[in-house]
């Protein structure tokens, strides 16, 4: 079912201007940009800012080992009510140092039911 959201500040071609952003099962289908446009099932969010979701290429999540410190649970969460989408774990400074495949296997298998994004 098509849907869509509104915003008199949307962050599209590098400046805010006001949009309706349509999209269909979770994948965006088109961009209104200048007018608010309606559907049935659109939701205008007014002067918040719609914006892509944002990539941190640098965290450092050490579980296993230092789960106490931060885990995949927490850091996950965090980054998502910051309006992080992704994550990019680095290798070192980490425990365990993933350098080896069967260290990254290791960590892989710790982030099972703790990923939010």
């Amino acid at each position: 079912m098509q849907q869509g959201i509104h915003s008199k500040r949307c962050w599209i071609d590098g400046r805010l201007q006001e949009a309706t952003i349509f999209f269909n099962d979770g994948i965006i289908t088109s961009i209104g940009i200048g007018v608010n446009y309606t559907l049935e099932n659109t939701t205008d969010v007014g002067n918040n800012i719609l914006m892509p979701g944002i990539i941190d290429a640098h965290v450092h999540i050490n579980e296993p080992g230092r789960t106490d410190w931060e885990g995949f649970d927490t850091a996950t969460k965090a980054v998502a009510a910051g309006g992080i989408t992704s994550i990019v774990d680095m290798p070192l400074n980490a425990n365990p140092v993933t350098t080896t495949l069967d260290a990254f296997n290791l960590k892989l298998e710790s982030t099972n039911g703790k990923m939010h994004v």
